[in-house]
């Protein structure tokens, strides 16, 4: 609720990070490689523009000409946001000293209204069905590091962020 007030003007859809995990991994070398393979599994919009804007940060069916990831499978996320606190030119100033990549990922899926079970669709079919639900995922890659200092400074961070109003 503070988030949505905070930074984005009571408008509850801009949230992406209400289903949300944690990728812990041991270098910087690592973040790269989960980078480079979760790319290879997932497509980025074309054109993606800014969040404040109809329309905004989504990807479209039709900017997907082919699925298939490197496996040469099907394509079930799109990558619509990535923040890299990592990059030095970032500064610490406005994160407290607070490191770590956030992926965000658009992933569509139907309800089988008998069943009530969740089936997840290729991005390149989204266009085309019926019934589709779409949101947005955060995923979070730290550093072991970070991840333990996480643990015991979350609150503390959060409070910083929220004096800052970000």
């Amino acid at each position: 609720m503070q988030k949505t007030v905070r930074s984005y003007r009571r408008d509850p859809s801009c949230l992406t990070d209400l289903v949300r995990c944690t990728v812990v991994v041991s270098s910087i070398d690592d973040v790269l490689s989960w980078l480079s393979f979760l790319r290879g599994q997932s497509v980025v919009g074309h054109g993606v523009s800014a969040w404040d804007q109809p329309g905004g940060g989504r990807v479209m069916s039709e900017d997907v000409e082919t699925g298939g990831g490197e496996e040469g499978g099907e394509i079930y996320m799109s990558i619509t946001n990535i923040k890299n606190r990592y990059d030095p030119s970032g500064g610490t100033s406005l994160s407290g000293g607070y490191r770590d990549l956030c992926v965000c990922v658009e992933v569509g899926w139907t309800i089988d209204e008998s069943s009530q079970c969740c089936t997840f669709v290729p991005v390149k079919e989204w266009g085309r069905t019926a019934g589709l639900r779409k949101h947005i995922c955060e995923i979070q890659v730290l550093l072991e590091e970070m991840h333990g200092i996480k643990k015991h400074l979350h609150r503390e961070y959060v409070n910083f962020r929220n004096t800052l109003c970000q």
